[in-house]
């Protein structure tokens, strides 16, 4: 098992990502609405939430449902890693769905 570490970017998605086994671990910070070619936009408040960024991780623990508002659990998500090289990670999520990430070439 490795030990945790911080995903540090200028959008920091995730932190506490963990890997055990070939399965990753992480707690979500942050999510943003955006387009997706074949799903429609929500009629009349698209233009209100779409292309900005919500801080998932701060309102979940205040939920009820997840224990909050004071001590309510993190907004947790994993994904199995398929494969891995220097270029390339595949990962499936809980639903099977296969996600492809490739390092550019420069």
């Amino acid at each position: 098992m490795r030990r945790p570490r911080d995903i540090r970017t200028h959008t920091q998605l995730a932190d506490k990502v963990e890997l055990k086994g070939n399965v990753i671990h992480m707690e979500l910070q942050k999510t943003q609405v955006i387009d997706t070619p074949g799903v429609n936009r929500i009629p009349l408040v698209s233009e209100l939430l779409m292309d900005r960024w919500y801080p998932v991780n701060s309102v979940w623990k205040l939920l009820p449902w997840n224990g909050g508002p004071f001590d309510g659990r993190a907004p947790t998500c994993k994904v199995t890693l398929v494969y891995l090289d220097e270029t390339m990670r595949i990962t499936k999520d809980l639903s099977g769905a296969l996600y492809v990430y490739t390092r550019p070439f420069v």
